[in-house]
C-alpha cells in the first residue's frame, strides 16, 4: 500500500529543511528548530520552537505593514505560478516507465527544486505570520454589531481557487442528470474521472472513480451565502481583501506542492517498481538516488522506518532522520496526554453554533478513503487541515473544527463561502475527539466541547 500523505523519509526531511533557503530567500525568515514525528501507524506532526514561532509572528508583523512587501510578494507569484502549474501538469503526465534510471533521478531532482518555490510561499501566510493582520482588523471593527460575520464576509476573494473547474463541471451535469440515460451518465463519469480523478491520489492510495463523482453528483446543491449589507471603512474593507488574497494565494501554494509532491511519488513509485522493493519508499530522495547509481542501501534501516515510525530534524544547519532510541528522545519533547479533557478552543473561522456527531478525517488514516465515504449529512467534520480534494464534505458538514489554521486557511475559506460555523487552530481536536462523540460547538466564543448523550 503506497502512501503519498507527507510521512515518507523524503518528504519528512524536506518539511524540516528543504524550504528553508527560498523561504529565507523570499521573505528574510526562517525556521530553524524543527521537529517531524512520524509514528509507526504514519500518523505525523510539526513542531516548532515556540520561541522562533513568535520571532516569526514579529517578523511577518512588519512585513505585512509594507505595501511594498505585499507588492513583492504579490510578484512572486506572478513569477513562479506559471511554470509551477505547466510542470505539475507535465509531470503529472509524464511515462515515468519509458524512462531510463537516470532520467527518472533527473527528474526527481528537478522536482526538489521546484516543490520547494511553492512550498516556502505558503509560509508566508501560516497561522502565526498572520494572526497580525486579523489582530489588526478585528480592532478596527470591534464597534460594529457583529464583527464576525463581518470578516467571514469581506475576507472571500473572487479569483477563482483550484478545484473550481471540477466543482462547475459537477454543478452543471447535477442539473441535467435526471434527465440523462445510462450510457450518457456512464460517459459523463467516465470524463470526470480521466479529468478530476488524480486529485484523489495526491494525499490518499489511489484515485478518484466514477462512483466518487456519482455521490458528488446526487449531493444536494449547496445553500448561497447570505450576503452582507452592513457597510465597512475603507481601510477595513482594504485589509480584509489583503487578507482574501493572501488566503486564495495560500490555496494555490498548497495546490501546486502537493501536485508537485505527487509527482515525486510517480517517480519514486516506478523506482520501487522497477526494482521489486517496496520497501524504497522508505527511503529519502539521496538515498534512493545512491541506491540507483550503485545499487547499495541500508534494508535494514528502511525497515527499522517502516516497523518504529521516525523523526526528521535539523542539526548543525543539516537535515537529519532518526530512528528507535535517537527517534525516541525527541519524541519525548513533544509528547502530550489527552486523558480526561472534553474540550478544545480555537479561533473562529465563520460564526455560528452546532450540535452533532463528530466525525474524524484524518489524512494520516490508512482508512482515510473509508471514512472519506462514511462521512454522513449532518455530522461534524473535525480533521487537521480542510483541504480542496474534501469540499464535497464541508458541504455535507453542519460545521467544522481543525487542528490548524488560521484566518487564511482553507478551512476559513470554506466556512466562510458556504455559511457554516468553523473553528479552527483547536491544535487537538483530532486527539480530544472520537468519531462519534456528541459535540457542541460555539464558534463565536471559540470552543467546541464533548456532552451527554
Amino acid at each position: 500500500m503506497w502512501e503519498n500523505k507527507g510521512h515518507r523519509p523524503y518528504w519528512a526531511l524536506f518539511h524540516v529543511y528543504g524550504s528553508n533557503e527560498p523561504f529565507r530567500k523570499f521573505s528574510g525568515f526562517s525556521y530553524k528548530s524543527q521537529i517531524y514525528v512520524v509514528d509507526k501507524n504514519a500518523s505525523n506532526a510539526a513542531y516548532y520552537a515556540e520561541e522562533e514561532m513568535q520571532n516569526g509572528t514579529v517578523h511577518f508583523e512588519r512585513y505585512w505593514s509594507g505595501s511594498r512587501n505585499i507588492r513583492k510578494y504579490y510578484g512572486l507569484v506572478g513569477k513562479y505560478f506559471p511554470k509551477l502549474k505547466s510542470d505539475a501538469k507535465k509531470y503529472r503526465l509524464l511515462d515515468w516507465k519509458g524512462l531510463q534510471a537516470a532520467e527518472i533521478v533527473r527528474n526527481l531532482e528537478y522536482l526538489e527544486k521546484m516543490v520547494a518555490i511553492p512550498f516556502a510561499l505558503i509560509f508566508f501566510s501560516q497561522p502565526q505570520h498572520v494572526k497580525p493582520l486579523e489582530g489588526r482588523l478585528r480592532k478596527m471593527l470591534e464597534a460594529y454589531p457583529d464583527p464576525d460575520a463581518i470578516i467571514s464576509t469581506i475576507t472571500v476573494d473572487k479569483m477563482p481557487l483550484p478545484f473550481d473547474a471540477e466543482h462547475l463541471e459537477v454543478a452543471k451535469l447535477r442539473k441535467v442528470w435526471s434527465k440523462m440515460g445510462k450510457s450518457q451518465k456512464t460517459q459523463s463519469l467516465a470524463s470526470l474521472a480521466k479529468k478530476y480523478g488524480w486529485f484523489g491520489g495526491i494525499e490518499g492510495e489511489k484515485d478518484y472513480g466514477p462512483e466518487y463523482f456519482e455521490s458528488l453528483i446526487l449531493e444536494d446543491i449547496p445553500k448561497e451565502r447570505r450576503k452582507l449589507s452592513i457597510p465597512v471603512a475603507p481601510k477595513a474593507l482594504a485589509l480584509g481583501r489583503l487578507i482574501a488574497r493572501l488566503s486564495n494565494i495560500r490555496m494555490w501554494c498548497r495546490f501546486l506542492f502537493m501536485s508537485l509532491r505527487h509527482c515525486i511519488k510517480l517517480g519514486v513509485m516506478e523506482i520501487c517498481r522497477r526494482h521489486k522493493q517496496p520497501i524504497l519508499e522508505y527511503a529519502t530522495l539521496p538515498e534512493i538516488y545512491d541506491y540507483v547509481k550503485t545499487g547499495k542501501i541500508d534494508w535494514s534501516q528502511l525497515a527499522r522506518r517502516k516497523k518504529l515510525g521516525y523523526v526528521a530534524i535539523i542539526r548543525n544547519g543539516k537535515p537529519i532522520l532518526l530512528t528507535g532510541r535517537g527517534a525516541e528522545k525527541y519524541k519525548n519533547l513533544v509528547k502530550e496526554s489527552f486523558l480526561g479533557i472534553s474540550e478544545v478552543r480555537g479561533s473562529c473561522a465563520s460564526p455560528g453554533k452546532a450540535t452533532g456527531k463528530v466525525r474524524i478525517v484524518s489524512f494520516a488514516s490508512r482508512n482515510y478513503h473509508l471514512e472519506i465515504l462514511n462521512f454522513k449529512r449532518g455530522e461534524i467534520l473535525v480533521t487537521g487541515m480542510t483541504r480542496p480534494q474534501i469540499v464535497h464534505l464541508c458541504r455535507k458538514a453542519i460545521a467544522i473544527i481543525t487542528d490548524e489554521g488560521g484566518i487564511t486557511s482553507h478551512a476559513a475559506i470554506v466556512s466562510r463561502e458556504l455559511g457554516i460555523p468553523a473553528l479552527i487552530g483547536t491544535r487537538d481536536a483530532t486527539k480530544v475527539f472520537r468519531t462519534g462523540d456528541l459535540v457542541e460547538l460555539d464558534a463565536g466564543k471559540g470552543f467546541a466541547r464533548k456532552i451527554s448523550r
